[in-house]
């Protein structure tokens, strides 16, 4: 009876551990399925994520694709730039301290020693806080109204030459120039705002224009401007030649003098004719007595 029992029992045992084992399995299987199915989504997912990646550093590289101004020779401080210094170069990166435009650069002098081939940071050139400092020794920054000008373009802008004309008329004189390849340094608002971005605000919307001209010109610029109007002349940008087909009056009624000098200090005269007395001629004379006086009177023959 006792082994017919025991037997039992352990056939119930062996029973059990079979299923035991037989629900391990099946659930070892499972979580083998579900972890290659797992491992299927990371693959496919980390294949698009790669991919988009690619494609969104495609699209960046793209985008920030970019030229820029460089230094096209060695630039020293203080020079002041030209078309001919400058060039670009495309760049995959986005800065924003840096020039896009080479016309937003000419005419603006640098702060600092610049290479060949480096970048020119906004930085790295004089701004309108450090206009006072930039005026080179000799010259000087007059400010004259809008009112006092006209004509003013659009396309005046910082940085600009200009000639000068004024347009008064005097004693019949044509209008002439006074002033020839004259900077303009600053644009003032009429909110009394100095304009600091050439294409935020045009020229015809400034209050009054800044000019950096020689001092000795400063006294004749101020009584042309109050005697009337002015007139801008803008130049190309490379074009610095002075204009001299304006003389005065004096000058121009004065004979002219040979080319040479000293052939009028060598040149032989000869001897110089004595100059003659002047011709004398024969006085007549009349004796008048009066009482006890004798006076005597002299007469041109004539």
């Amino acid at each position: 009876m006792n082994n017919a029992q025991n037997k039992k029992k352990i056939l119930i045992a062996v029973a059990m551990g079979f299923l035991t084992a037989l629900t391990i399995y099946s659930a070892i299987t499972n979580m083998n399925a579900q972890i290659t199915n797992q491992n299927k989504v990371i693959n496919v997912l980390t294949k698009e994520v790669k991919k988009a990646k690619e494609n969104t550093q495609k699209e960046m590289g793209a985008e920030f694709k970019k030229e820029y101004v460089i230094a096209k020779q060695d630039l020293k401080a203080g020079i002041e730039l030209t078309l001919e210094m400058l060039e670009t170069k495309e760049f995959n990166v986005n800065n924003p301290d840096v020039f896009k435009n080479i016309n937003n650069l000419v005419g603006k002098q640098l702060k600092i020693n610049i290479k060949k081939g480096d970048l020119i940071l906004k930085e790295s050139v004089l701004n309108e806080a450090d206009i006072n400092y930039s005026i080179p020794t000799g010259n000087r920054a007059i400010t004259i109204p809008v009112n006092f000008i006209q004509g003013l373009a659009s396309y005046v802008k910082i940085g600009s030459k200009v000639d000068i004309i004024s347009t008064v008329k005097s004693q019949g004189q044509k209008p002439e120039i006074i002033l020839e390849n004259i900077k303009i340094i600053s644009l003032e608002t009429k909110n009394k705002s100095i304009i600091t971005d050439i294409k935020s605000v045009p020229s015809t919307d400034a209050s009054a224009i800044t000019f950096e001209i020689p001092a000795e010109k400063a006294s004749n610029l101020v009584d042309s401007m109050v005697s009337g109007k002015l007139q801008i002349v803008v130049r190309g940008v490379q074009d610095g030649k002075k204009i001299s087909n304006h003389k005065s009056n004096i000058s121009a009624a004065l004979p002219k003098l040979p080319d040479d000098i000293s052939a009028l200090e060598n040149r032989e005269y000869g001897a110089l004719p004595i100059p003659q007395m002047p011709e004398t001629k024969e006085q007549k004379k009349v004796e008048i007595i009066q009482a006890n006086m004798k006076t005597q009177m002299t007469f041109d023959s004539d």
